[in-house]
């Protein structure tokens, strides 16, 4: 747990887990500092992959906590190539850079796709955390971060709600953001899906003109890469030589003179609403290929679990192995994995003003028929002295106390079942149900009966709509879909 100079809990893994996916190589990185509240997770490919993932992993946690992020990733950028060169020229091996990449001298400048350059690259997602909860992202490439947030008081039972959301910006070839900006500056290069017969199939492009405009290409790929249905697509060197999987990374540099750059996206979220647990997942695409979202969350709001960022860590990365080895095999693609919980409290209850002092014989400001008289308490809710007393009501059993979130009483608790006044809390915590119960019934099989279920529901809120506000903007909104 990070010490932060407010009541906002954040709880930080002590280090992010890994799995190789007993593949012959690992070369999934990460760092996690609590002194600065930084996690990075990068993912290194080629073979110098490895060393660009450290090297970039290292840099990250180096950096103070008000380090500029695109100047960050500009020093991680330099840090690999620096790295890469000294591997090269510590091993003995000959090398000449033309505009940044490192190539072969003798082989420089022939169109085999393998041999004249010496590759290596990684993504990089970097998570920021500030004092009060809100959070900060920059990445380049395909390393995930994504946010779910339930009210605190659920942990374990529900809160489910929250279908989760990712912070990087997508850097894939399907992006139409990034094929605009890699065909305005390298209108050579080329998008393509990635077909497993290649290359005797024929190529098939991932972006399309249509009118004035681009658009993703309506027969498809070829096949999806994860489980959320993402077609695999790749960028190609316009000679076809040289192929990447996204359109930033760092290292990479035989690709940067075809569109590829290492300037990341920043994406922020704002803090939790107060009353709030907000799990924050970062992982490789090893290990959200085979993952769906709503699973993570699942997991991660676990009562066992939540809170405890090292044990979610844990659980996440045998839970993302598991749906891997069952997806392919024992031999699957390496996973890193890291969990932050950030819990901001409720906020204080505003302070009831007290009531004017009355004489004891006027205490009992309201009289039922079947329960006797009754009186506020110190929160202005109504309730039965002798209920507390533990006495047996007219024609009722001994009174409950339930009560939700909202100060609402349920249909057989204070101020009374039977009277007139219990007979206006029932007509309004009816009315909450049957919309309640209209919203799901649209949210399960949004057919055109079910709608008109939920239109007369909404229309017999009444005097209720405003109080019920937020379900009455839920219902508006399916209705609106």
């Amino acid at each position: 747990m990070s010490a932060i100079p407010s009541a906002v809990a954040i709880a930080f893994p002590s280090a992010a887990a890994g799995h190789t996916g007993n593949s012959p190589y690992d070369q999934d990185r990460a760092s996690v500092n609590l002194a600065t509240r930084t996690i990075a997770i990068c993912d290194g490919h080629g073979d110098y992959g490895t060393l660009a993932a450290e090297t970039a992993a290292t840099t990250f946690h180096a950096a103070p906590a008000d380090a500029p992020l695109p100047a960050l990733f500009a020093a991680a950028e330099t840090a690999v190539r620096d790295a890469m060169r000294a591997a090269v020229l510590g091993a003995g091996k000959p090398l000449r850079e033309v505009d940044g990449a490192l190539y072969r001298p003798a082989l420089y400048g022939s169109s085999s796709s393998t041999g004249p350059i010496y590759r290596g690259g990684t993504t990089a997602s970097v998570l920021r955390v500030a004092p009060d909860g809100s959070l900060t992202v920059a990445n380049v490439g395909d390393s995930d971060v994504v946010v779910f947030d339930a009210p605190s008081v659920t942990h374990g039972v529900a809160g489910h709600s929250d279908a989760g959301r990712t912070l990087i910006a997508d850097h894939t070839p399907t992006s139409q953001t990034e094929w605009e900006r890699v065909h305005a500056a390298h209108p050579s290069t080329r998008f393509r899906f990635n077909n497993p017969a290649s290359p005797w199939a024929a190529d098939r492009p991932v972006w399309v003109p249509k009118a004035d405009a681009w658009t993703l290409n309506p027969t498809g790929g070829f096949m999806y890469t994860d489980v959320r249905n993402t077609w695999g697509a790749y960028v190609t060197a316009a000679d076809g030589s040289e192929s990447m999987a996204m359109t930033r990374a760092l290292g990479d540099f035989h690709l940067k003179r075809h569109g590829l750059i290492a300037e990341p996206e920043i994406q922020t979220a704002p803090a939790p609403a107060p009353g709030t647990t907000r799990a924050v997942a970062l992982g490789s695409d090893g290990l959200w290929d085979t993952l769906q979202f709503e699973e993570a969350r699942d997991l991660l709001f676990r009562a066992d679990l939540v809170g405890n960022a090292d044990a979610a860590t844990a659980a996440l990365l045998e839970l993302g192995r598991a749906k891997a080895v069952a997806a392919f095999g024992p031999v699957t693609d390496n996973i890193i994995c890291a969990v932050v919980y950030i819990t901001v409290p409720p906020s204080p209850p505003a302070e009831a003003e007290e009531p004017p002092a009355e004489p004891a014989p006027d205490q009992h400001t309201l009289d039922c028929p079947l329960h006797g008289p009754m009186v506020r308490n110190p929160n202005g809710l109504w309730y039965s002295p002798l209920a507390e007393q533990g006495a047996r009501m007219p024609a009722a059993p001994q009174l409950a106390y339930s009560m939700n979130e909202r100060g609402e009483y349920g249909l057989n608790a204070p101020p009374c079942n039977g009277c007139a006044r219990g007979a206006a809390e029932q007509a309004r915590v009816g009315a909450r149900w049957t919309l309640e119960d209209a919203i799901s019934a649209v949210r399960r099989d949004p057919t055109d009966t079910n709608k008109e279920a939920l239109r007369a529901a909404v229309a017999s809120m009444g005097e209720w709509a405003d109080y019920y506000d937020y379900l009455v903007a839920a219902a508006r909104a399916l209705l609106d879909a």
